[in-house]
Formats: C-alpha cells, structure tokens, sequence
C-alpha cells in the first residue's frame, strides 16, 4: 500500500471522527476537563462570596485590611469603592466562568481562539489572588493585626488558579498542534486527490 493510499483512508470520514475522539481521551483533555469542573465550582463559589459581601459589609469593616488602609477614609467613599470592587470581582469570575465553557467548545469545534480569552482571564486570576496574598502577609508582618485566614485562603486559590493555568496552556498548546497536523492532512489530501485526477485524465 503507497503513502497515498494510506492517507486517503487516513481522511475518509469515519477515521477523522475516530482520530478526534482518539484526541478528545487523551490524557492531558481529561486532566483539563477535570480541572474545569474545578475551576467551575471554584468560580461559582467565589461569585457567591462576592455577592454576600456586597450586600452584607459589616464583616468587612471587622477585618484588618478595613482598619489599616480604608478606616480613615469617609464612610460613602468606602462604600462606594467597595461595592464597584466586589462587582467588579462578580463580573471577573462570571466571565471566567463563560470562559471556560469557552475553551471546552473551542476544543470540540477545533478552534484556538475561543481558548484564548480563558487564558487571559486565568492569567489575571492568578495575579490577583497573588496581589491580594502579598497584601495579607504585608498587613500581617507590619501591624498587629493578623490576616493568616485570608492569606491562606487567598494560597489555596492561587494554587489551584496556578494548576489550572498550567493545565490549560499546555491543552491550549496540544489544540494548536492537531489543528496544525490537521491542516496539513487536509492539505495532502487535496494534493492526492489532484495528482489521482490527472492520472485519470491521461
């Protein structure tokens, strides 16, 4: 059997479907599939934090970080930044959410750009959780008040974000080399039918 003939039944139909789901089980799409899962509940959990200290604040007002940086600021002023803040966190994590329903379609339908923003927004998680856990320690070496709680919490979720950054990156790499791979056997496969066709004509 020529090079030919083996890709022309590479492309018949049946064997492109069995090849992507042959790709769809591959280990690093389970681990991700695995990891949105996570990340979904992660997402929606923090939605519901954000929408609990925006309508119930007086907690916040109890925390270290309100005496050492907002205490001495009028009252509307703080309470005008820490509703547009905690909104603005609801919004982030609603779109991450979106997002990552996103990225499991774009790894259906084989296209890299629907993956991209994902990405970005996970990118942008991590450096917040990041941000915040550098604040927590800061506050806790500085003052005599203690943020250990917070800054552990705000650990757990910057290693999480981390992993799944990783994760995605890595899946995001391996979808742009079977679009690619997929590109070229499409490529050759027109190249063979034409050659086929001038023999035929002779």
């Amino acid at each position: 059997m020529t090079d030919q003939q083996k890709l022309l039944i590479i492309l018949q139909p049946n064997n492109i479907e069995r090849k992507e789901r042959t790709l769809l089980n591959a280990p690093i799409n389970i681990r991700f599939y695995g990891a949105c899962i996570a990340c979904t509940v992660i997402d929606v959990i923090l939605i519901f934090l954000s929408l609990l200290g925006y309508f119930y604040p007086n907690p916040f007002r109890r925390t270290p970080l309100y005496k050492q940086i907002f205490q001495k600021l009028d009252r509307f002023t703080i309470q005008f930044w820490y509703s547009i803040t905690l909104l603005a966190l609801t919004i982030f994590f609603f779109l991450h959410f979106v997002s990552v329903g996103g990225s499991l379609l774009s790894i259906q339908i084989r296209k890299p750009l629907i993956f991209i923003p994902q990405l970005i927004l996970c990118l942008l998680a991590v450096l917040l959780q990041l941000l915040l856990f550098s604040v927590c320690i800061t506050i806790s070496i500085v003052s005599d008040d203690t943020m250990w709680g917070i800054a552990i919490f705000t650990l757990v979720l910057l290693f999480l974000f981390g992993i799944y950054l990783a994760i995605s990156v890595f899946t995001f790499k391996q979808l742009l080399f079977e679009c690619d791979d997929f590109k070229k056997m499409l490529a050759n496969s027109k190249s063979v039918h034409f050659k086929e066709e001038n023999k035929r004509k002779k």
